[in-house]
């Protein structure tokens, strides 16, 4: 068991679930959001670094899809780019697939790569969750991890 990736699966289940009820009770969605994108790349950031194989090249993927992600999200949640909140779900799971992708098929890792493929098709499904999609990002995302990490 990889314990480090359980544990940020378990993090990823609660918090998205956390914020999924904070959104009910009229929490701003733009802050949770900017929240989750640091979230994610302190939360990568230290799973990168209890993994043993990850080559550099590898670490330089993840720490630049981190940054993008911020970027696109801060822009998102300040509304210079106009979307629906759901959309920038479904644009992680997109940008995290992409990047398990890479990491798979660098480490001929056929877990990884299958990971990514759930992560993107699901990213074609986030919008069916309407304004719950912190529950598709705790379903899809904090389960699909817990049980990688197991």
């Amino acid at each position: 068991m990889k314990n480090s990736l359980f544990v940020w699966g378990l993090v990823l289940l609660a918090g998205f679930s956390l914020s999924h009820w904070l959104v009910i009770q009229g929490y701003n969605e733009a802050w949770l959001w900017v929240a989750w994108a640091v979230i994610f790349n302190v939360g990568h950031y230290a799973v990168g670094k209890t993994m043993k194989k990850v080559s550099k090249s590898m670490q330089s993927v993840w720490m630049l899809s981190g940054i993008f992600g911020f970027i696109v999200t801060v822009a998102v949640a300040l509304g210079a780019v106009p979307l629906n909140f759901g959309f920038l779900m479904s644009f992680w799971f997109l940008l995290i697939g992409a990047t398990l992708f890479a990491g798979g098929y660098d480490g001929k890792d056929n877990i990884m790569i299958f990971s990514s493929v759930i992560l993107a098709f699901s990213s074609i499904f986030t919008l069916a969750f309407g304004n719950s999609y912190f529950l598709a990002g705790s379903l899809i995302l904090g389960l699909l991890t817990a049980l990688n990490g197991n």
